[in-house]
């Protein structure tokens, strides 16, 4: 018998690919960012611009944040717990701060990997954080845990221990390395498209265009799904179900475009 949804996704491809947040189930959502290959074109467009930010990390970050919020999910549900390892990284790290430990150092001079993240997470964040979890297990509520693959430093080595007999979704949210890669604009009453590498754009005067009130920066996510299937054999000789879906990131606003 399956477990009873309790909340829904703020993505409706989700809710038809996972049929919504279930019960005892823990949502991975991991952001890959891939590097690209040459110049990033994007930013060459948009370099006589005044940005308030055109580092691709930065902005895909917030994008992510931005995405773990829209689940409109607070303090008060009981059932449902948000671990976005992003803003954990930030509270662990101004704890070593406060208690003046140069956490750097010691994980530069640490060469048992595993000695060190046994103590880069013996500290209060990650307790209260184990004791939220345990509260949710006992209400076989849902964890979503939103982490980030870029390769900064020690974050990606923060870690909260979660239910080992839950059910588990992983999403893989893909981007590029690049500002963004499309841009839309309203010329003439009409709005236009020009998609990376913005040959059309470049033939025009872009930095007048590029001024206007309408114009979007979009950033292309693609989110792949991986689930589990109801027969074992299937696990034990690698063999998953797949779906897969593209959704656009508007990176003046942070924020994944509604449909």
């Amino acid at each position: 018998m399956d477990n009873k949804i309790i909340h829904t996704f703020p993505l409706e491809e989700l809710n038809l690919i996972l049929g919504g947040i279930k019960e005892r189930t823990i949502n991975y959502f991991n952001l890959i960012i891939r590097k690209v290959d040459g110049e990033d074109e994007s930013f060459e467009l948009i370099k006589n611009q005044q940005l308030r930010e055109t580092d691709p990390v930065i902005v895909l970050r917030e994008v992510f944040n931005n995405f773990a919020k829209s689940f409109d999910i607070t303090k008060n549900d009981e059932s449902l717990l948000i671990i976005n390892y992003l803003k954990i990284a930030k509270e662990v790290r101004r704890y070593f701060q406060n208690i003046e430990v140069d956490i750097e150092s010691i994980y530069e001079d640490h060469k048992d990997i595993y000695d060190f993240m046994e103590y880069l997470n013996d500290n209060p964040i990650i307790k209260d954080l184990e004791k939220k979890v345990a509260e949710v297990t006992e209400k076989n509520g849902s964890l979503i845990i939103f982490n980030v693959t870029d390769g900064i430093s020690f974050d990606e080595l923060i870690y909260v221990d979660t239910p080992k007999d839950f059910a588990e979704n992983n999403i893989m949210v893909n981007a590029d390395k690049v500002l963004f890669d499309n841009v839309i604009v309203k010329i003439d009453n009409g709005f236009h498209q020009y998609p990376y590498p913005f040959t059309g754009l470049k033939e025009k005067n872009y930095n007048e265009i590029l001024c206007t009130k309408t114009l979007r920066l979009y950033k292309t996510l693609s989110f792949d799904v991986e689930l589990d299937d109801d027969n074992p054999e299937f696990g034990k000789n690698g063999i998953y179900h797949y779906y897969s879906f593209m959704r656009r990131a508007n990176i003046l606003c942070g924020e994944i475009e509604k449909k």
